[in-house]
């Protein structure tokens, strides 16, 4: 009468609406690089890790926060310049975000967390992190040798 289909509609129903969930999820993906960006009151430049947001969805994401975590295992949250709270990364769209030297050279960064308004947290760590930093910390020492100034003056850029 009543057999195993009882049971087995209602369980592939349930899966399959679980691996729709998780399939079409939005994502980021998050890349880094150091570079050279100019003053608010345009003189002069100074040093910081380009974060680079990235939505390769079909959804728009909204920005929250960035977390980092330092050499120590502690976090932290740095100043994060040019990606306002509430900012939308558009589909297919990114935003670039600055970190400035001073918060790498200090604290060390393991880490970058980019969370969006719906707790969804991105990662971005390892090599590409490591190698990003390693340059940065490489071209804020051989500047200074050089007698040049690499953080950012007042006004802090937008």
């Amino acid at each position: 009468m009543l057999g195993p289909e009882i049971f087995i509609k209602p369980v592939l129903a349930i899966a399959k609406e679980l691996a729709s969930y998780f399939l079409k999820r939005p994502r980021l993906k998050l890349a880094c690089d150091w570079c050279h960006e100019p003053n608010a009151d345009g003189v002069g430049s100074f040093l910081a890790l380009a974060i680079k947001i990235i939505n390769p969805g079909a959804e728009s994401i909204f920005f929250e926060q960035l977390e980092a975590t330092n050499d120590y295992g502690e976090t932290f949250y740095p100043l994060f310049f040019l990606v306002p709270r509430g900012s939308e990364v558009a589909p297919r769209r990114n935003l670039i975000g600055l970190i400035p030297c001073g918060h790498i050279r200090h604290r060390g960064i393991r880490e970058i967390r980019v969370i969006d308004v719906t707790n969804n947290v991105h990662f971005l760590k390892g090599k590409k992190l490591r190698i990003a930093v390693k340059n940065l910390l490489d071209e804020m020492n051989r500047l200074e040798s050089l007698g040049f100034a690499i953080h950012p003056t007042s006004p802090y850029p937008d």
